[in-house]
């Protein structure tokens, strides 16, 4: 072997040969013997970090741009090349429904609901192709909140993926739909827009009859064992002259004063079922609560409740309103507001569901960077002559004629009554 073979290579060779397979000084000078400066590391996690931070960038500014993409899709048979793919846009539905006739605001299939309805009624319109007609899924559809059996709503938002091409697509809607079910009308919406996690709040109204405020029926001996005694029927006489009553303005005084005590931040773990005083999520956010004039339908006296809160749990109005019929119509403190916010354990009974109706949802964050961004806003102001319409043709008739017919407030007022133990301990104090 030769002298000059036995000689190790270069620096300027090895270097070079390590260059040309790697993009970063400082690595090569790793490979030919880690002789890594201070300097050397810095620049180099200097470069990948800043590198790093860029691709973030750009990432955060392709999903911001995906999330404010309001981009069309097409709808159609995949399996028919030269079918008609019709476009599909992501929007905000905004609708109103009296709910006497169905089991609730959510699909199920075993029952007569909302969703259900609307759903078969889009399908009919066209608004669904035939392809996504067998599974709500498909098109992705949220609600902005779930109401149970026989609640109305004055405005409700679902979410979904529509073919809103048709200028007459809402005409067609509603020649779809029950006349207890109406689409107000529709709202553009980004992609990623969800009904539920985007409603920073909700309102809702309670229609009661004021005779449920007259004073306690004390005529029930409750020296009779309670598996023996019977709500007793009201006859049709009794009932003539329960709807003549008039609340005084005292009560409204009373009531009004009362309503301003749920406000704010408190513990509703009387107001629902399964919570206890310890469970955070028993902390709710009242907006406001307001309570109208009288109002004479059919010659029987209601008022009217105005509910503005950022959630609420099951139960949570219908004891509310509970314990203020409760509160009223004895006579007893005020107090008992901030006593049922308290540790002690208080059975509250809950109104009928009868008078519950959501006035509508509040999407004001939402709202609010959508003007930033220049996009439609959500609200039911445009579409308010309509929805007062239809409360005063529809809702509004329906309570009170089920209650004319079935005597619910009735009902629940005269085994409040008949049974009186489990409320008496908190009663009157």
């Amino acid at each position: 072997m030769s002298s000059d073979s036995a000689q190790p290579p270069t620096v300027d060779s090895q270097t070079t040969a390590v260059a040309e397979n790697t993009p970063d000084e400082p690595v090569a000078k790793k490979r030919r013997g880690n002789n890594l400066t201070h300097k050397d590391r810095r620049e180099f996690f200097q470069k990948h970090r800043t590198r790093k931070q860029q691709d973030g960038v750009r990432n955060r500014e392709r999903k911001s741009r995906d999330d404010d993409s309001e981009e069309e899709d097409e709808e159609g048979d995949s399996t028919k090349p030269n079918a008609l793919r019709r476009p599909k846009k992501k929007v905000a539905l905004l609708l109103g429904f009296c709910g006497t006739e169905y089991q609730g605001m959510q699909s199920n299939p075993n029952a007569k609901t909302i969703e259900g309805e609307l759903f078969k009624g889009l399908v009919k319109a066209g608004a669904i192709s035939q392809e996504n007609a067998d599974d709500m899924k498909k098109v992705g559809l949220t609600r902005a909140t779930r109401t149970d059996k026989g609640v109305h709503a004055a405005g409700q938002l679902v979410s979904l993926k529509l073919i809103v091409e048709d200028s007459d697509i809402l005409e067609k809607i509603n020649e779809s739909l029950p006349e207890d079910i109406r689409v107000w009308g529709y709202i553009p919406v980004i992609k990623t827009f969800h009904a539920k996690t985007l409603c920073d709040s909700r309102v809702y109204e309670y229609l009661l009859p004021t005779y449920v405020l007259a004073p306690p029926n004390t005529s029930v001996d409750l020296s009779i064992p309670q598996q023996q005694r019977t709500v007793q029927p009201t006859s049709e006489e009794e009932f003539l002259a329960k709807k003549g009553y008039r609340v005084s303005a005292d009560q409204l005084e009373r009531i009004k004063g009362m309503l301003s005590r749920y406000v704010g931040t408190h513990n509703y773990h009387n107001y629902t079922v399964g919570k206890s005083y310890e469970d955070k999520s028993a902390n709710r956010y009242i907006i406001s609560f307001q309570c109208g004039e009288p109002t004479l339908i059919n010659d029987m006296e209601w008022l009217s409740f105005r509910i503005h809160g950022q959630s609420f749990m099951i139960h949570q109005i219908r004891k509310m309103m509970g314990m203020i019929i409760l509160t009223i119509r004895t006579g007893s403190s005020l107090e008992l507001v901030e006593r049922s916010f308290g540790q002690v354990k208080m059975n509250i009974p809950k109104a009928p569901g009868l008078g519950l109706l959501l006035e509508e949802p509040v999407f004001a964050t939402y709202n609010r960077k959508s003007s930033e961004k220049e996009r439609p806003s959500i609200s039911f102001e445009a579409y308010r002559e309509n929805i007062d319409a239809f409360k005063n043709t529809h809702i509004y008739p329906s309570i009170v004629h089920t209650e004319c017919q079935e005597k619910q407030f009735d009902q629940w007022i005269g085994a409040i009554d008949t049974f009186p133990e489990s409320y008496a301990e908190y009663l009157n104090v």
